[in-house]
């Protein structure tokens, strides 16, 4: 009886968690993130210059699953990478910014020397 309690609580917790991810999303569909991309970009706005790998372990997500996400908001012109160092190992931390308000609005800096 008692593992039938806790598979019903289980059950009730997973819907709830659900149900708020389905609203989260929903009250962001005009602002063009999800709700995980929305906590993600929050996360690199409160921590200025976070690597991807910090990143990941803030948000408690897979490197692949934080890869794609980063990807997604900097296409959607959110955020820019910036190579921290040159490493040629397989692990590289990125480092992450909020870009420019004139690259946000589309105007374009002249190149730096």
């Amino acid at each position: 009886m008692v593992e039938l309690n806790q598979f019903k609580t289980a059950s009730l917790l997973v819907k709830l968690g659900n149900a708020v991810t389905y609203y989260r999303n929903k009250k962001m569909e005009n602002i063009d993130l999800t709700s995980i991309q929305s906590d993600v970009f929050i996360d690199i706005i409160r921590n200025p210059g976070i690597t991807a790998s910090e990143l990941k372990d803030h948000v408690q997500l897979s490197q692949s699953t934080v890869a794609g996400i980063i990807a997604r908001l900097e296409s959607k012109l959110l955020i820019s990478r910036a190579l921290k160092k040159v490493c040629f190992s397989q692990t590289k931390d990125i480092p992450f910014s909020v870009p420019s308000k004139s690259a946000l609005s589309g105007k374009k800096k002249a190149p730096q020397p």
